[in-house]
């Protein structure tokens, strides 16, 4: 039910809005007719590189439903939805033998992930990035599987570590960010070198389980790591370009400093908004104000008890996926690069609540079994309401989704055949660049050839020519 109501807010007029179709879900379209021409690939160099496998799935998409910005988004709706129960199995697992009761928290955490505005506004967007919190939730579900095998149940549990490696190696072909899920795993078992009881068997099989994890994912990363070896940039070109440390790095005016980037995104789950209205279209946090107070309160009680694994295992993935933001120059807080901790920011406020909610007398039973509802309803309704609200005027969006580039190639479909060329100037509206350089450059450069570029707002008020 809770994945239902999840595919339902994710899907609901996904065809209207968000409106346009941004580059970045453009380039991936391109790289989609090419695999439906087989012409495959286990990278697409495009758009300044992407991993493979969230385009290959809006392939199957668009081979059923055709050509659509609709189609493109709704890959993406579909697995941040299947997200939602990803989570949940991992919170089961991670907390299994808890006194906070394992169901209870997972059940809670699934409901503020499906209603959470953050995941809404990233799911309805055609980015490979919405792979990310599928991939990890069920990459730390199997790992927690295998890890209690091991530790309680004292079995080598091979089956498990050899999915765990599988589901690791896969998450590698979703998006930059998680390289830090390898991290995530060693350090994870890494904790349970050093706990009380531990035998010098058991440490043994633990190095032993993790070896099997890295041998496993690394024959699934193979053949795209062949590829890095063969093509570095690839690898490390856009993390360089925006690395908050590079002098040079991307973005509008002077790059952010390091504590710059630190303080906006923890401030983005209270006041700082990520400024970019394609993960944001309502401008505001990640959280509302009150669930990044439970946010708070959970990190606290995580570091009050970070001696136990599921506790030391939420803050690590928290710190750990927070970094691609955190050590970005550029666009901060940056909502997207920090989709890694979608997951985990929904678990340590339930953590609070629930915790809370046992700090209550026996007598107030019900509200101790029920504390988090309210705050679910308030974060659940002011998260829909802030999403859907925005779209009254899509007007407002046609810079952060190209509207106008979305009716332009719906003005040449309509007046143009197959064997049609058009001849477009650039828009100097597009680059943030004045009309005034483009036309000394074309004007000294291929006067002879065409006019100067007009700014595409202006061609659309007279008919469109045919070159």
């Amino acid at each position: 039910m809770i994945f239902g109501a999840a595919l339902v807010v994710r899907t609901y007029r996904l065809h209207e809005f968000p409106p346009g179709l941004h580059n970045d879900e453009a380039a991936n379209g391109l790289d989609v007719l090419n695999i439906l021409e087989g012409k495959n690939s286990v990278f697409f160099p495009r758009n300044q590189g992407r991993e493979p496998l969230f385009i290959y799935l809006q392939a199957a998409v668009v081979a059923l439903l055709g050509a659509t910005p609709y189609a493109l988004r709704l890959t993406a709706a579909i697995i941040g939805a299947l997200a939602v129960p990803a989570a949940y199995w991992m919170v089961r697992e991670a907390f299994v033998g808890s006194t906070l009761g394992p169901r209870r928290l997972a059940t809670w955490t699934a409901l503020f992930m499906a209603f959470g505005y953050w995941h809404i506004s990233m799911s309805r967007i055609g980015f490979r990035a919405n792979m990310l919190p599928l991939l990890a939730a069920i990459t730390f579900a199997l790992f927690w599987r295998a890890w209690r095998k091991l530790t309680e149940e004292h079995k080598f549990p091979t089956l498990w570590l050899i999915l765990t490696g599988v589901a690791l190696g896969v998450s590698l072909y979703t998006y930059t960010a998680a390289r830090m899920l390898p991290v995530l795993v060693v350090i994870v078992a890494g904790f349970s070198l050093f706990q009380r009881g531990m035998t010098g068997k058991q440490r043994l099989q633990v190095i032993g389980a993790v070896a099997m994890i890295a041998v496993v994912s690394a024959v699934v990363f193979a053949p795209l790591g062949l590829y890095y070896l063969q093509h570095p940039d690839a690898f490390i070109g856009r993390t360089a370009a925006v690395f908050v440390f590079n002098p040079s790095a991307e973005g509008d005016g002077a790059p952010a400093t390091l504590p710059e980037t630190v303080l906006q995104t923890a401030l983005m789950f209270f006041a700082s908004a990520d400024p970019n209205l394609r993960h944001n279209p309502a401008a505001q946090s990640a959280t509302d104000f009150v669930l990044g107070l439970w946010l708070v309160a959970g990190i606290f009680i995580s570091v009050i008890r970070w001696r136990r694994r599921p506790y030391f295992f939420l803050l690590a993935w928290f710190v750990l996926f927070s970094l691609p933001a955190v050590l970005s120059s550029e666009g901060i807080p940056h909502s997207l690069r920090a989709i890694g901790m979608i997951p985990i920011v929904y678990v340590l406020p339930v953590v609070a609540m629930v915790l809370a909610g046992q700090w209550l007398t026996p007598r107030w039973h019900i509200l101790r079994n029920w504390l988090p509802l309210p705050f679910l309803l308030f974060s659940a309704t002011t998260s829909v309401y802030s999403y859907f609200s925005v779209w009254s005027d899509l007007r407002e969006f046609d810079g952060a989704f190209l509207g106008n580039y979305v009716q332009l190639a719906d003005d040449l479909g309509a007046h143009g055949s197959a064997d049609s060329v058009w001849l477009l100037p650039l828009s100097p509206n597009y680059f943030n660049i004045t009309k005034t350089f483009w036309q000394l450059i074309f004007s000294t450069m291929t006067q002879p050839v065409i006019r100067p570029c007009t700014p595409i707002r202006r061609l659309q008020r007279k008919p469109w020519r045919r070159n």
